[in-house]
């Protein structure tokens, strides 16, 4: 397979899966993150809290690129907030997710071994109390 025809494949799995995370308004988020922060989830953006260590990079949302971490990264939905759960959690230490009033949730990394610090994390929203 030659580069573009690779690249052409590529950006149809990446729009694939940003079109599957809007009509199921899964949130797959993924990126190397060397010490502690927070990601705060409200509306349709997802803020980073930085505390220690380097700022996150090669960070992804549904395999859209978020360079400039200052910036809340806006999504094309609103977050489920109201019943959500972590799916999926690959990293060295376990991401937390913390509720936050009835409208937010953050997801708080701590870690200081840097060796395999690349995190992926998939949130979906849960079955609310209601539909069961």
């Amino acid at each position: 397979m030659n580069d573009g025809a690779f690249y052409k494949v590529l950006a149809a799995k990446q729009e694939e899966l940003w079109d599957s995370g809007i009509k199921e308004h899964k949130i797959v988020f993924s990126g190397v993150v060397e010490g502690k922060g927070t990601f705060v989830f409200e509306g349709n953006t997802i803020r980073y809290l930085h505390e220690t260590g380097r700022m996150p990079y090669f960070v992804n949302v549904n395999e859209r690129s978020w360079t400039f971490m200052e910036k809340p990264f806006e999504l094309p939905f609103e977050i489920e907030t109201a019943c959500f759960e972590i799916v999926k959690s690959d990293g060295d230490c376990p991401a937390k997710l913390t509720r936050i009033g009835d409208k937010a949730f953050e997801v708080s990394f701590e870690d200081h071994n840097t060796r395999n610090a690349f995190y992926s994390v998939t949130i979906a929203p849960g079955e609310s109390q209601g539909s069961k």
